[in-house]
């Protein structure tokens, strides 16, 4: 990872409530607690907390910035493949890629 560019990994967390899917209920906190602890070698990578993306039924969803790309995280491993895809090599996990024209699908 160039040590000029910072990155920020947002992590929704949201919880709809009801029984109804949201990224907090599909376990996104834990996965933001492990990239968290993944973070601690890379000095540039912000890990956070986010309110609702608009992708609930993807959940839980990681948002990179600065570029927006939006990505399915279900289990540390896509956490993992996030991580060496998007922040070591550059390259975007396309395997985990949410498609943007497709915002708002909460279902």
């Amino acid at each position: 990872m160039s040590k000029e560019k910072k990155i920020r990994m947002l992590f929704c967390i949201n919880d709809r409530g009801e029984g109804r899917r949201s990224c907090d209920a599909s376990g996104a906190n834990e996965l933001r607690k492990y990239a968290k602890e993944k973070a601690e070698a890379y000095p540039n990578l912000k890990i956070e907390k986010s309110d609702c993306l608009g992708h609930c039924k993807h959940g839980p969803v990681v948002q990179i910035l600065p570029e927006k790309a939006l990505y399915r995280c279900v289990d540390t491993a896509d956490v993992d493949r996030l991580f060496f895809q998007r922040i070591d090599k550059g390259e975007a996990a396309t395997a985990l890629l949410i498609e943007r024209h497709k915002k708002h699908d909460k279902k």
